[in-house]
């Protein structure tokens, strides 16, 4: 299964739609990483899932963060002071992961992206940044996508995998 393909594989990106179970994998994914003595990053775009992804790892040692998140404690780590006056919300969290990305440490054995279609392409500068030989799995849904020009990087990612069928719901429901 997917699981197995997982763990022969130092990047790849897997694509589904709605239902075919990408959230879940990506969290069994990290589990399996963590049980083989890794440390692990599980990243995503928004806090609700974020909050949802902290709640299902509690306690097993598994890093959980926003990409943004992560972007500005990595940022103002070092107590910098920052000068944001005229800049718009989207510049300052540009500059928060550029700097990010600057200062940045690899220091997890693997990192795990769900949510990937909605990653900006400095949140992907912070990833590449993080990875150096490093694992990387990330998890997308084009049809989610709300911004058309964020795409997951191919170059960075590696070998594709289709998720194609619906684990959600009854084939019925499906059906309809």
């Amino acid at each position: 299964g997917l699981l197995d393909f997982l763990a022969e594989q130092d990047r790849v990106l897997v694509s589904g739609g709605a239902g075919t179970g990408k959230t879940l994998l990506a969290v069994e994914a990290a589990r399996r990483e963590r049980a083989h003595g890794h440390s692990v990053l599980l990243l995503c775009f928004t806090q609700p899932l974020k909050r949802w992804l902290e709640a299902r790892v509690k306690g097993e040692g598994i890093d959980v963060h926003t990409a943004s998140g992560l972007a500005k404690e990595l940022a103002t780590a070092d107590g910098r002071a920052w000068e944001f006056e005229g800049l718009t919300e989207g510049e300052i969290w540009k500059a928060y992961s550029e700097r990010a990305a600057e200062v940045c440490q690899p220091r997890w054995d693997a990192v795990i992206v769900d949510e990937a279609q909605d990653l900006t392409y400095e949140a992907w500068y912070l990833v590449e940044a993080l990875t150096p030989g490093k694992r990387l799995w990330a998890f997308h849904d084009p049809g989610q996508a709300y911004w058309p020009e964020r795409t997951p990087p191919t170059k960075l990612l590696g070998k594709p995998f289709q998720l194609r069928r619906g684990q959600r719901s009854p084939a019925g429901v499906e059906l309809l």
